[in-house]
């Protein structure tokens, strides 16, 4: 009696055990072995293991799944577009538009404010010096000056005594004398204006131009977000035209080391791998069952 218990308990125990052991091979086998195995001069078969061997192909098939159906152009301009991003972008661009100009100037340049003061000095000097040698004394005078001083002179009765030539070279001598005076001392008269125009520029922010316009602030954020998404839609294409993700996923795949790809297949699939080798122990049961109803 025990042995015909022994029996009936023997087959769906050993059934199952070679089931467990069947899948998990099956399964191990995957992965390994890492390369191929030779015996007198002939590859062993299945070696090396299904994905250290069709890495390349599993590369190519995973970049192609993933850009021809789970991330497409669509997907992508989706998220882009979508509500929270839309939000986070605007809210991102109008906290710069809070920052002073110089602060912001020293962020996308990489300086610090040292620097910045330096280079705004410098700035100012080539300004003034830039706006003092524009200054042609000549020119206005020939243009505005004699006239204006023509018309001056003459305007009182012993003014119309006066030659017009006399009153030319008088204007011509003092037009000189003034671009001399302008070379010489035009740059310390202009710099102080430069300079203080350039400290109210890079004190103020974006945000207080913006309230200086007139401009209210829920209307800057709504023109904010319709140019984000203007600019998205209307580049979207243009933009992906350049990222190939397939090419990017392949490349990835095949750059990883097999144990690394091995870690990163077991973290997604791995609940689902040991369900296939239980579910291998749990078929061996059920057919040794079967063998001894039958």
């Amino acid at each position: 009696m025990n042995m015909e218990i022994i029996g009936y308990i023997s087959g769906p125990l050993i059934g199952g055990i070679i089931g467990y052991f069947t899948n998990l091979i099956a399964v191990k086998m995957l992965f390994y072995p890492r390369k191929e195995i030779k015996l007198l001069g002939h590859v062993l078969p299945f070696t090396p293991g299904a994905i250290p061997k069709g890495k390349t192909r599993l590369a190519s098939a995973v970049g192609h799944a993933v850009s021809d159906s789970l991330l497409t152009k669509g997907d992508i301009e989706a998220m882009l577009l979508s509500e929270e991003v839309e939000e986070h972008v605007t809210d991102a661009i109008m906290r710069h538009f809070s920052v002073r100009i110089s602060n912001e100037i020293c962020v996308l340049t990489g300086i610090n404010e040292d620097e910045y003061s330096d280079k705004k000095a410098s700035l100012s000097n080539a300004l003034s010096q830039e706006i003092v040698d524009s200054i042609d004394v000549n020119a206005i005078m020939s243009e505005f000056g004699i006239n204006y001083f023509r018309d001056k002179i003459h305007s009182i009765p012993i003014g119309k005594l006066v030659p017009d030539d006399f009153i030319n070279s008088v204007a011509n001598t003092i037009s000189g004398d003034l671009q001399v005076i302008v070379k010489d001392k035009g740059v310390s008269f202009v710099k102080p204006i430069v300079d203080e125009k350039l400290d109210s520029i890079d004190s103020r922010s974006v945000e207080d131009i913006i309230k200086e316009s007139g401009k209210e602030t829920e209307t800057v954020r709504k023109s904010i977000t319709e140019g984000y998404h203007k600019l998205v839609h209307d580049n979207i294409d243009r933009s992906m035209a350049h990222i190939d993700i397939a090419s990017v996923i392949e490349d990835k795949i095949n750059s990883m080391d097999i144990n690394e790809l091995e870690r990163l297949i077991m973290t997604v699939m791995k609940n689902e791998l040991n369900t296939i080798v239980s579910l291998g122990a749990l078929i061996g049961i059920i057919i040794g069952l079967l063998n001894n109803l039958f």
